[in-house]
């Protein structure tokens, strides 16, 4: 299928993203990810901006990222190396994506992400080592700030 690359294991990476008009029941395209990705949480903030953190892009060299250590793959590849440890926002109003300029000290898969006010949390997840267990045992807290337009 257009736009799916799957990994050996059958796991599939998307970009796609679609929003769901409950008035109507209809699913309106929005813009695409930055990248197609896998295992991240993604929690709704201030009504307008959705955060996707943590997942993989199922590269056959998981451990290519170190944690905190976010690299983008060659230019003539659409895949990302690794973990994911760095935080998307997706303005909704605006239908723009783009990537927090500071990313997650550790890139896990499969976390538990919450967000609480202005403060998201993010416990467990996997490793990208040769280990791959859902055995993390990090907990992240990030303060979030809007800056002025």
């Amino acid at each position: 299928m257009k736009g799916y690359r799957s990994w050996h294991n059958g796991y599939i990476r998307q970009k796609y993203t679609y929003q769901l008009d409950l008035a109507t029941g209809e699913w309106q395209r929005r813009r695409d990810m930055p990248y197609p990705r896998s295992g991240g949480e993604a929690r709704l903030y201030r009504g307008q901006y959705m955060l996707v953190v943590g997942g993989s892009g199922h590269s056959q060299e998981h451990n290519a990222v170190r944690p905190g250590r976010s690299q983008w793959a060659p230019a003539s590849e659409e895949e990302w190396r690794g973990f994911h440890d760095q935080v998307l926002v997706y303005d909704s109003d605006e239908d723009i994506w783009s990537v927090l300029d500071r990313p997650m000290p550790y890139g896990m898969n499969t976390i538990q992400a919450t967000l609480l006010e202005d403060t998201l949390y993010i416990t467990g997840g996997e490793p990208a080592t040769g280990f791959n267990f859902n055995t993390g045992d990090v907990v992240m807290k990030g303060k979030i700030r809007l800056l002025e337009k």
